[in-house]
């Protein structure tokens, strides 16, 4: 962790605030909202950086026709977690935000990382997820771009697994996904701009059999690949 991803990790912090005071007083059906409206956005500045890249251009376009159906197809889905959204309190103390932040971490980056690679090496988990490498080198938006089994195996049960078991305030809650959204559009884009890890996720689409995770597991089962 370097001094850009402390201070990223601490605008998110303060940028949550009022958003979470706002969620707070009206519905939490606005959780969905806020989570439609950041991938929309972020995920539409990047592609306004990603036409400058060369490899990137034959690809977007595509991305903007047919694709685009089954990325909000699966953004879609992401709204029947609502109802399972039960938050008690709207701030957490520091420290306990921290310390579920960091169970977040550890768990999503053990289970996104053995899911993922097993979608690799297994066959019946391998015709879903291939889905997803159909861009060797994805864009922003492609994040989600994934056959719905898919999505939910390697997309939602690893990063609403730590809040269900480590528990939630609704700012800890929208924290958390602002972090992960971040995470899966900016390493899935062509801009080396990392959130909270070196982005090297788009080496993993162009080799398969590399940096399947995004913390630890890489590092542990030497499967982390820089070039």
């Amino acid at each position: 962790m370097n001094i850009w991803n402390l201070i990223f990790l601490f605008l998110f912090y303060f940028m949550t605030i009022p958003i979470s005071i706002i969620i707070y007083y009206l519905n939490k059906i606005y959780v969905f909202v806020y989570i439609f409206v950041l991938y929309t956005g972020l995920s539409f500045c990047c592609t306004l950086c990603e036409l400058y890249i060369p490899t990137l251009i034959k690809q977007i376009m595509p991305v903007y026709g047919a694709h685009l159906k089954l990325v909000y197809a699966n953004m879609l889905m992401t709204i029947f977690t609502v109802p399972f959204i039960n938050y008690t309190t709207l701030y957490d103390p520091i420290g306990v935000f921290m310390l579920r932040i960091i169970g977040y971490l550890i768990v999503s980056d053990t289970l996104f990382y053995w899911i993922h690679r097993f979608s690799h090496t297994n066959k019946h988990l391998w015709k879903y997820h291939k889905k997803h490498h159909e861009f060797q080198y994805p864009s922003g938006i492609t994040a989600i771009y994934a056959h719905p089994i898919d999505f939910i195996l390697t997309n939602l049960l690893p990063f609403l697994c730590g809040p269900a078991l480590f528990g939630y305030s609704l700012h800890t809650l929208i924290f958390w996904l602002t972090l992960v959204i971040f995470n899966a559009v900016i390493s899935h884009s062509g801009l080396n701009f990392p959130i909270y890890y070196d982005a090297n996720h788009g080496i993993h689409h162009v080799k398969r059999n590399v940096n399947f995770g995004f913390i630890l597991w890489d590092k542990i089962c030497k499967t982390k690949n820089d070039n």
